[in-house]
This record gives C-alpha cells, structure tokens and sequence, in this order.
C-alpha cells in the first residue's frame, strides 16, 4: 500500500515591492493619527496649560509670534471642545484601526486587503471632516499669526501671512489625502490581489 503524495504547492510570488511602501505610509500615518488624538483628549484632561519653552536667541518679534499663535490656539481649543473633543476620540479610533489593518495587510493573510482599504477609506473622509469641523481652531490660529507678523525684509503683509498659513494646511490636507489614496490604489493592483490570493488560509483554533 504506497502513502498518497499531497500535490506540490505552487510558490507564492514575492509581495510586490510598492505595497510594503504604501502600506508602511500608511501604517506611519495611522501612528501619527494616535498620537494627534491622544494629544487633543490629553489638552481637556489638564486644567492648566504650561506656555512656550523659546529659545532665549530668537528675536523678540518672532517670540512674539509664535507665542501668540500658541495662546489662539489654546482659546480655540478651550472654546471648541464640544467639537474638538468627538474628533480626537474617533482619530484615535480611526488611527488605531489603520495601524491594525495595515499590519494585517503586510503580513499578507488572505482577504486582509479588504479591512485594509476599508480602514484607510474611513481615515480619508475623517481627514475631511476634521478638516471642516476644526476650521475656527485653525483660523484663530491663521489670524493670531497675521496680527503679529515676524520681522521680514521686506515686510510681509499680515493678509498675505494669513493666505501663506490658510495654502500650508490645506497642503497639509492634500498631502495626507494623497498618501491614503495612493495606498488604496497599490491595494487594488492586479499583482497585489494575486499575491493575496496567493496565500493560505487562516486556520481556526
């Protein structure tokens, strides 16, 4: 009686080399994201907020500046928590299921692409309405910084100031957006759902 052979497995192929980029992006995204939204539940947990630790050579007018940015900010935080408060909570949220999803997704388990490219859609509109809902933190921020320009040559106007902060954040938007979509794209590639295909399924127990 000769034993059965169990037929050879065909090899899996090599995970393609963008995923692991983009996923990375991403998962580092997802990190930063936590940090964020630990950041703003922390600021509502403290009942005192300690003031700027400057380096004693900057000039007096950007002290000046940037000081008075961190005092807005910290106004609009105080004045906004019925919004800042659901937005740091489902960042960290948000965050914290990209980072899982993502990692699942490196390790190439059958069918983790489909929680991966579900977490970053979330992530993407949250960025959005983030974006949206946290904009009157972000213009005290814009119009502090405005009102007590730094020293240039030659001096910049605080309205063209006030255009050079709104045309940073929103860059910053786009920026993140970007990553996120390019990280869904990789996900959808035809090698990439080959290689998922590829691999064994997760035993129960």
């Amino acid at each position: 009686m000769t034993d059965e052979q169990e037929p050879l497995q065909p090899a899996r192929p090599g995970r393609p080399a963008y995923l692991m980029v983009a996923l990375v992006i991403a998962w580092m995204l997802g990190v930063g994201g936590v940090m964020g939204g630990c950041q703003t539940l922390q600021f509502y947990r403290q009942t005192t907020h300690p003031s700027l630790d400057l380096d004693n050579h900057i000039s007096q007018d950007l002290r000046a500046h940037v000081e008075a940015q961190h005092t807005a900010r910290i106004e609009a935080l105080n004045a906004n928590q019925n919004r800042m408060i659901p937005l740091g909570a489902a960042n960290v949220l948000l965050s914290g299921l990209l980072i899982v999803a993502c990692a699942r997704a490196l390790s190439g388990r059958p069918a983790a692409h489909h929680l991966a490219l579900q977490a970053i859609g979330a992530n993407i509109a949250y960025a959005i309405v983030d974006f949206v809902v946290s904009a009157p933190v972000r213009y005290a921020v814009i119009q502090a910084g405005a009102q007590h320009p730094p020293a240039t040559v030659p001096p910049i106007p605080g309205a063209q100031i006030a255009a050079l902060y709104a045309w940073f954040f929103r860059l910053l938007l786009l920026a993140q957006l970007l990553l996120l979509s390019l990280a869904a794209f990789a996900l959808t590639r035809p090698s990439v759902l080959a290689w998922y295909r590829s691999g064994k399924p997760e035993r129960d127990g």
